[in-house]
C-alpha cells in the first residue's frame, strides 16, 4: 500500500499508542538508513527505545522471463530494537555517501511520476526491474 504508512498499520496491529511512526523509502539502502535515523534518536536520548523495521518486496517488479536481472533480486525482512547501553557494543560510527548517477542502469522506467503507469507501459513490461547490459567483450 502506498498509504497509510506501512508504519502506521504496524503500530496499530502492535497496539503501540504512545509512539511515532514513519516509513522511510530507501530501496535495498532503507535498512541502514533507518538504523542511522533510529540511532540518532537514541543517542541523543529522545527516545529510550526504537523499533526498526525492514521490509523490500522486489518479487512486484521481478521479470522472472529476465534472465539478466531475476537472479539478484529476492524480497527481505528483518527488526531490530534499538536502546542505550553502556558497553562497548553496538553502532559505534557510520558513515553514509549517496550517488545517484548511476540510476540510469538500474531502475524501473515507469509507474512513477515521470512516466505515469499507462496500458502502454505496463504492455511494454516498463514496470519490472531494468538493468543496463554492458557490453560483453
Amino acid at each position: 500500500m502506498f498509504f497509510p504508512a506501512t508504519a502506521n498499520i504496524i503500530s496499530d496491529k502492535c497496539g503501540i499508542k504512545n509512539a511515532f511512526s514513519f516509513d522511510l523509502n530507501a530501496a535495498c539502502s532503507g535498512f541502514l538508513f533507518a538504523l542511522q535515523t533510529g540511532a540518532a534518536y537514541v543517542e541523543t536520548g529522545r527516545y529510550k527505545k526504537v523499533i526498526i523495521v525492514w521490509r523490500r518486496q522486489n518479487v512486484i517488479n521481478t521479470d522472472y522471463t529476465d534472465r539478466t536481472t531475476c537472479p539478484l533480486f529476492g524480497d527481505a525482512s528483518g527488526a531490530v530494537l534499538l536502546e542505550p547501553t553502556f558497553e562497548d557494543v553496538g553502532i559505534m560510527d557510520y558513515i553514509f555517501h549517496t550517488d545517484g548517477s548511476g540510476r540510469k542502469y538500474l531502475h524501473l522506467k515507469a509507474g512513477g511520476s515521470v512516466k505515469p503507469a499507462s496500458h502502454e507501459t505496463v504492455d511494454a513490461k516498463e514496470h519490472f526491474i531494468y538493468q543496463e547490459r554492458t557490453k560483453r567483450f
